[in-house]
């Protein structure tokens, strides 16, 4: 398993209900599930930002596939490395809340499809949160699909997680 590691970030270790497109806290998707919403940009940029946690060792949240596409043109993902295949540095910024476990691009079996990257945090406890997110350009006005697949690896995940995407 190949994994890259994350540094110690300023940015707001907390979950938030600002932009929120997704939250979950209880019956998480067991296998890769998708998620998609209508987001219509408020602004020139624009921010897309997964937080998670969990109390659960070896059950560990996953992210595979993300993209955002223009409604009306049906054109090309706005997001840089959004099948994270071209590895950490390539167009996502991870964000760890705490110096003691840090969240990952990795190549695993656990990826969508078996095999490839994505984005994996095992971290614990709930306090330890992790961020990914990646910053693009928007036209106001505009919408857009916002397109992602999320798993909790692991039979029997129970209380002592979450995982939220915004959106701002």
């Amino acid at each position: 398993m190949n994994s890259s590691k994350s540094e110690i970030d300023p940015i707001a270790c907390v979950f938030s209900n600002v932009s929120l497109l997704l939250s979950i806290t209880s019956s998480p998707p067991t296998i890769f599930t998708a998620f998609s919403y209508l987001y219509n940009a408020t602004s020139t940029t624009t921010t897309l930002r997964f937080t998670s946690a969990t109390d659960n060792p070896t059950k560990d949240w996953f992210i595979d596939n993300v993209s955002v596409v223009d409604v009306a043109s049906s054109g090309t993902n706005l997001l840089v490395n959004g099948d994270f295949e071209s590895g950490a540095s390539v167009g996502w910024q991870l964000h760890s809340c705490s110096g003691s476990c840090n969240d990952s691009i990795i190549t695993s079996t656990m990826c969508m499809g078996g095999s490839g990257n994505c984005y994996n945090n095992s971290c614990q406890p709930i306090s330890n949160v992790q961020l990914i997110d990646q910053s693009f350009n928007t036209n106001i006005g505009t919408t857009y699909n916002v397109t992602f697949y999320i798993l909790k690896s692991g039979s029997g995940v129970g209380p002592g997680i979450s995982m939220y995407a915004n959106i701002f």
